[in-house]
């Protein structure tokens, strides 16, 4: 019919643009790369200004979403993402694994004691998301059963749940660099978070485009080590 047509001009003409892109060769122009908000907050100011004084033509755009982006759309260049992409037409690449685990101040624990274990947690002022299903996704992959409501404080904004830790607002699930640099304490009850797995993700259209190349080669060799 007419709508699959439609769509069906709209993926080629989306595909051209793809292969237009990946035969650039100039280190020059925009590129532009999404990241969730506690990479692009606390990783990417580490590592891209150095990148961008190796390139300074290079325009580099990022796009701050929980989401994943749409890399047939072009909604990004390059995407670092916390789960292996399964699109055939996608080329991924692993780069390392952040550990994680629970945390709170110490302000937090001295004035309403440490949980000791699983059962424990829920007395205690856990910081965790609003709408974002992720926690609790999450907890069913590990055979823990929890809902967002079990949150006492809830937004999907994730750097929030780190500062409002920092202050001593409750317990925090975070990377451990992340927990040790806020002072915090890590947590020891009887569930252990798995570390969370980082991928560079790009189309394979433009996987030789040559600044995109650039960028993912520098992402791999300096993010593991940005904190």
């Amino acid at each position: 019919n007419l709508l699959e047509e439609c769509l069906q001009m709209q993926a080629s003409a989306e595909r051209l643009q793809r292969i237009s892109k990946g035969a650039e060769q100039q280190l020059s122009g925009r590129i532009r790369l999404s990241a969730n908000e506690i990479i692009a907050l606390f990783y990417l100011p580490k590592i891209l200004p150095a990148f961008l004084d190796t390139y300074p033509e290079l325009s580099v755009e990022i796009e701050v979403s929980n989401r994943a982006s749409n890399l047939d759309k072009r909604d990004s260049d390059i995407a670092i993402r916390m789960f292996r992409p399964t699109q055939l037409d996608l080329v991924t690449r692993h780069i390392m694994d952040i550990p994680l685990g629970f945390y709170a101040h110490p302000s937090y624990l001295e004035k309403y004691g440490t949980p000791k274990t699983l059962e424990d947690f829920y007395n205690y002022r856990a910081l965790g998301y609003d709408r974002d299903l992720q926690f609790e996704e999450g907890g069913r992959a590990m055979g823990w059963e929890i809902h967002n409501e079990n949150f006492k404080f809830r937004t999907d904004f994730m750097p929030l749940h780190l500062a409002m830790a920092k202050e001593g607002g409750g317990i925090v699930a975070t990377h451990q660099i992340l927990g040790e640099q806020a002072g915090l304490t890590l947590l020891d009850f009887d569930i252990r978070l798995p570390d969370l797995p980082i991928f560079l993700t790009c189309h394979r259209d433009v996987q030789h485009n040559k600044k995109i190349r650039v960028l993912m080669d520098y992402l791999a060799e300096y993010l593991p080590t940005a904190l």
